[in-house]
């Protein structure tokens, strides 16, 4: 298969820093290694204080590269046939390119500007006593405002899971499927059918949650209230 640059972009907040995720980061190399054996290259994006991935053929850990430059990241982020990222700014660069968009460890107290070519994985949400929110509650006044700090995320009683390996490679294949030029239907993922259960209209804009992350909550996201 012809070889393209695909971008991965990881972080996350500690009170009201963000610092980068060496537990997530090593979440990711089930992915990598699948768009490897497709033969894909990937391309590490970030800033260079960003955790070292593995060695892996076929992957350039641009994030941590002397000849990283902002030009660059355009560029490639333009070149790119998808994006694996999570909720931060440079997410949007591939939403204004209209690249497909796998969004892994996702979180956010606000409504999203996610292209329909975007499959999203959301970080579980846990109350004190271990019981997962819906997407009504994900979206809702109560919690939704909790999510910006681990502080606050402390005083409402919330715990937070960061995105599984399973669930990051799901989520890829699908955006891999959105992406794949060769494709002749309609792009795979859920039915509509989520987001009666969002309290904010758009909430996640034009995105869709990956099928295999919805299928694996189901039973929590899609709960009544």
């Amino acid at each position: 298969m012809l070889a393209r640059a695909r971008c991965r972009h990881a972080q996350r907040y500690r009170g009201n820093r963000r610092v980068y995720s060496q537990r997530f980061a090593w979440k990711l190399p089930e992915a990598v290694r699948h768009i490897t054996a497709l033969g894909g290259w990937v391309v590490r994006m970030g800033g260079r204080r960003a955790p070292p991935l593995p060695e892996m053929e076929r992957v350039i850990d641009y994030a941590r590269s002397v000849d990283q430059a902002s030009e660059m990241d355009i560029h490639l982020m333009r070149r790119a046939r998808m994006f694996i990222g999570t909720t931060s700014g440079f997410a949007y660069v591939a939403t204004s390119f209209g690249i497909p968009t796998a969004m892994v460890n996702a979180l956010s107290s606000v409504g999203l500007l996610w292209s329909t070519d975007t499959r999203f994985a959301w970080k579980p949400v846990h109350t004190r006593d271990g019981r997962m929110l819906s997407l009504s509650e994900i979206t809702s006044e109560r919690y939704r405002w909790a999510y910006p700090t681990y502080e606050s995320m402390k005083r409402a009683g919330l715990t937070v899971q960061e995105s599984s390996s399973d669930e990051i490679l799901g989520t890829v294949q699908e955006v891999l499927d959105i992406s794949d030029p060769s494709r002749t239907g309609p792009p795979p993922g859920v039915d509509e059918s989520w987001e009666r259960h969002v309290k904010v209209p758009g909430f996640f804009g034009s995105s869709r949650p990956s099928k295999y992350f919805l299928e694996k909550y189901a039973s929590n996201l899609l709960a009544a209230e």
